[in-house]
């Protein structure tokens, strides 16, 4: 079965609330506010004892982080929950060091800090369901709304705090009154949280490669490749293993070299390689290439 259908929808819900925080359509988005982005995915370091959540977008305003986590199955579990748990538990010690570990630092003191918020975010039509049809489920986002504020996010609708309550009433009346949303959203985050196989081709192909196919081609070794995805951490043992696939599905050739070339006359086969991640994960189809080249080596 295949991996990329849930993969591709994690990254559309950061990217719709990404959409929220740029809000380029109108004027009410996040940024508008002060809002301002200082980044995904960022853990927030911690000793043994201490909690280290790592939130998937971090912003800041007048002095207060906003840590913000976002959901894009259909289900809330009690992972959702202690995750929340360690917001609670989070002291400003801890928030000024991870702020002082950021672009942060080139503007601010530590003494700028002055508190945190957290929030945790769902599919607004996931909510609605949720609440009106599974008794289990919504005695489970009472408990979460304990602990955070939930909000909801829906294309073309909102973003809008659903239950529970910040600690700043700014905050409340902020996403009480909601933040408009594109129905198409712009593709800025092509990675989860968690980077798997799946994922990691496509971002290769449709993110690095597009992006950078200016002539007749493009070529790129693994690290070169690594280098692109920033601050991510993005082992080089996946990239090799994306690379492998991409070249057994001829979306690029590998050269005497080790690096990858990628040739504007295989565009049909680089962008061909999503239909490929809709039907078995990138791990099965590496194991069915290595299947076929032994058994051409055993032919001849």
């Amino acid at each position: 079965m295949s991996e990329w259908p849930r993969q591709k929808d994690e990254i559309y819900s950061y990217n719709l609330f990404h959409a929220a925080i740029k809000s380029r359509h109108n004027t009410t988005g996040l940024s508008s506010r002060g809002f301002g982005l200082v980044g995904t995915f960022m853990r927030i370091p911690g000793s043994e004892e201490d909690p280290t959540p790592d939130p998937d977008f971090t912003l800041f305003k007048d002095g207060v982080l906003l840590f913000v986590e976002i959901k894009a199955g259909e289900n809330i579990n009690n992972s959702h929950i202690d995750q929340m748990r360690e917001y609670r538990e989070l002291g400003l010690e801890a928030v000024e060091e991870f702020a002082m570990q950021t672009d942060l630092a080139e503007r601010y003191n530590r003494d700028d800090i002055v508190g945190f918020e957290h929030c945790i975010v769902y599919g607004e039509e996931f909510i609605e369901e949720c609440k009106q049809e599974y008794e289990n489920c919504r005695e489970t986002l009472e408990e979460l709304a304990e602990y955070a504020p939930v909000l909801t996010q829906q294309r073309g609708s909102s973003l809008q705090l659903d239950s529970g309550s910040f600690s700043r009433d700014e905050y409340n009346e902020r996403f009480s009154n909601g933040i408009q949303l594109p129905k198409a959203t712009d593709k800025v985050i092509y990675l989860p949280e968690n980077v798997e196989l799946e994922a990691l081709s496509y971002s290769i192909t449709h993110d690095i490669v597009l992006n950078n196919l200016n002539g007749e081609s493009f070529e790129a070794t693994a690290s070169e490749i690594q280098n692109f995805h920033g601050r991510r951490d993005v082992r080089l043992r996946k990239i090799k293993q994306s690379l492998q696939f991409l070249s057994y599905a001829e979306a690029c050739h590998r050269q005497s070299d080790g690096s990858y070339l990628f040739r504007r006359d295989d565009l049909g086969d680089i962008l061909g390689i999503e239909g490929l991640l809709r039907e078995k994960r990138v791990e099965d189809l590496l194991e069915e290439a290595d299947g076929e080249q032994a058994g051409l080596q055993e032919f001849l």
